[in-house]
């Protein structure tokens, strides 16, 4: 190698050093990279103020805007007694998850009906866990997220896509807050 070469190859690689260490430290992250949840109640209430914001946008069909208001309720019972769980008004979350359960079933197009089913059932799970402490598991939670976020990466609309975002990362934070880890997606 000439002198012109090693210097370039020199400059090149100092070039890419630099970018390598200024990304890594400026907190970005690749487009592919999975969230990791933060299990501060402060990042939970920006990500809640973000789907409240996109959830006012929907405004047909009635049915859809219904089936989010029903599920904004639930959040709102949830991350406002966050620490404290007793206070959580549980007819309420029942009532709650029926109405969304009744919606769901109407509810022809396949991946939508997917979508809910999962939140659904992400729900139950969760209002099981709040009546019994004890009856929380891992699994299931880690299987219906994992359908969860297949089915939003396919998502097309960017206003849906971001609403399920939000969910998605929710229901992540608060089940890795409740069993104290994060629960990787695809893990085994």
């Amino acid at each position: 190698m000439n002198r012109k070469s090693t210097i370039a190859v020199l400059f090149i690689t100092c070039c890419l050093t630099v970018a390598v260490i200024a990304f890594t430290f400026s907190g970005a992250k690749p487009a592919n990279a999975q969230f990791v949840p933060d299990f501060g109640e402060h990042h939970m209430d920006q990500i809640f103020t973000v789907m409240k914001g996109n959830v006012r946008q929907i405004y047909e069909p009635v049915s859809e805007q219904d089936r989010w208001d029903a599920n904004v309720a639930m959040w709102q019972a949830i991350l406002t007694h966050l620490n404290d769980q007793p206070n959580i008004d549980m007819k309420l979350m029942d009532q709650t998850l029926r109405q969304i359960q009744s919606n769901v079933f109407h509810i022809m197009q396949p991946a939508e009906r997917e979508r809910w089913d999962a939140n659904v059932r992400m729900w139950q799970l969760m209002v099981a866990h709040l009546n019994d402490p004890a009856n929380f598991s891992p699994l299931e939670f880690r299987s219906v997220l994992g359908v969860m976020n297949t089915n939003i990466h396919e998502i097309e609309e960017p206003g849906e896509r971001e609403r399920w975002q939000a969910n998605y990362d929710l229901w992540q934070m608060l089940v890795a807050r409740v069993s104290n880890q994060m629960i990787p997606i695809g893990a085994n």
